[in-house]
């Protein structure tokens, strides 16, 4: 097992040009160095500045993932988010792992906040995490994460409890003190359009600082609840960043606090695309710009009500992946500041597109770059969009159910091969729909 300290952020002592004992001072250097590596291997992370260790662990012979979250005290869902493990039973004797270490939560809250709720602890690039805020009289919740704003629905108390009885969650909790096939081969421009929809970073270069939280008196355990999901960009640098929490009282009164979650690096690929001169004329910047700003503003809604249950599904029957979500694109030898906003699925004009979750349809129309494109809301700040269709099946405003179908595959807008792009946005950032198919995100 190895470890090393991303920044050190401190001197371990001045060295003067004196009549000190040279050999006095060496040692005192060794000894303080000894103590600092001595205390980082305790605890297993040091939080200096913005800055927090990072640790890898080598799986060692017999060693199972459940072993390896037991001894960091984590749960096994962060760490294969973490790493990117779709399967918690395939890990291999000197494996490298990365140990996510979540920002540390403050140990009190302000009324009416009771507790705060995350699964997973950590949120890797382009992924998303459930939060669930405990309160202690009834309020609206709202949350700003990054650059996103999002509505929590309320959930009954009683649903919470027996969560509590019958599933040991995923979760950092503070409170009171008291996978499917890959074709690679099909659509070699893999629609490149797809990568300049998202060209810059929603992360601000600052992270912001957690707040002094009152540490008022407090009942023990909450009455009420609220969750939602928020997500995490591409783009956004890995980091620690505050989740902004508000709640509107019955009273008109609004109280607000922050609690810290911390953004892991995601190993995306990366991918150059040579566009010809026609090609690259048809992308033009403002025709780019006005599609995806009219997606963004559908997509701004902030409904405070889940309209799906259960998991999501695949659009498709038997989906055979073509170009996964989030790769890192660069176009024409330019830099790589775009990614791949959806995930592809093979989808001819034969193939039928189904509705993998309830939602309101709130476009079915064509668009320049996508082509024949519809965007479902699913509700908590949840867009779903399926483009490049080559018939649409519903029309806008009609409220669907999952399985409903909605169109068929095809090669619109600006593509060289027929397939399907599938976008989800929660508070329109752009994430990975391979995590939400078939997957429960632990809002049900």
């Amino acid at each position: 097992m190895r470890f090393w300290v991303q920044s050190w952020g401190m001197c371990c002592g001045d060295v003067r040009r004196n009549n000190l004992n040279q050999q006095g001072q060496l040692r005192h250097v060794m000894l303080r160095s000894a103590l600092l590596v001595l205390s980082f291997m305790l605890i297993g992370s040091i939080f200096i500045g913005n800055a927090y260790a990072q640790v890898t662990h080598t799986v060692q012979g017999g060693e199972t993932l459940t072993q390896v979250a037991a001894r960091y005290g984590l749960q096994v869902a962060d760490i294969a988010a973490a790493n990117g493990l779709t399967d918690i039973n395939l890990i291999e004797v000197g494996q490298e792992l990365q140990i996510p270490i979540a920002a540390t939560p403050p140990e009190q809250l302000p009324w009416p906040f009771a507790e705060v709720d995350v699964a997973p602890t950590v949120i890797v690039q382009g992924q998303v995490a459930r939060v669930r805020v405990g309160l202690l009289e009834p309020a609206d919740v709202s949350v700003r994460f990054i650059n996103a704003d999002l509505a929590f629905a309320s959930v009954p108390s009683s649903q919470i409890i027996t969560e509590q009885v019958t599933d040991n969650a995923d979760a950092s909790i503070v409170g009171v003190s008291t996978e499917t096939a890959t074709d690679a081969s099909e659509d070699a421009l893999d629609d490149a359009s797809d990568g300049l929809l998202e060209q810059t970073s929603t992360s601000s270069a600052e992270v912001i600082s957690t707040e002094q939280i009152d540490t008022t008196s407090q009942p023990a355990s909450p009455q009420f609840f609220a969750q939602g999901l928020v997500g995490a960009s591409v783009l956004d640098d890995p980091s620690v960043y505050d989740l902004e929490l508000r709640a509107e009282l019955a009273g008109g009164n609004v109280v607000t606090t922050r609690y810290p979650i911390r953004v892991a690096a995601a190993s995306y690929e990366r991918e150059s695309i040579n566009l010809s001169p026609q090609t690259s004329r048809l992308l033009d910047p403002t025709l780019v710009a006005n599609e995806r700003a009219r997606i963004a503003s559908l997509c701004t809604y902030t409904q405070a009500e889940k309209l799906w249950d259960g998991t999501f599904s695949y659009p498709v029957v038997d989906p055979v992946r073509t170009s996964p979500f989030g790769t890192l694109r660069s176009f024409n030898g330019g830099p790589f500041r775009s990614f791949h906003g959806g995930l592809d699925l093979r989808a001819n004009s034969a193939v039928a597109i189904y509705a993998p979750a309830n939602g309101e349809v709130i476009l079915a129309a064509p668009l320049s770059v996508r082509g024949n494109t519809v965007v479902l809301r699913h509700g908590l700040g949840v867009c779903s969009l399926y483009a490049h269709l080559s018939l649409f099946m519903v029309e806008e405003g009609a409220v669907i159910d999952k399985g409903t179908l909605i169109g068929y595959g095809g090669s619109t807008g600006l593509v060289t091969g027929a397939h399907l792009h599938w976008e989800i946005r929660v508070g329109n950032v752009l994430v990975d729909p391979a995590q939400w198919a078939n997957q429960d995100l632990g809002l049900d």
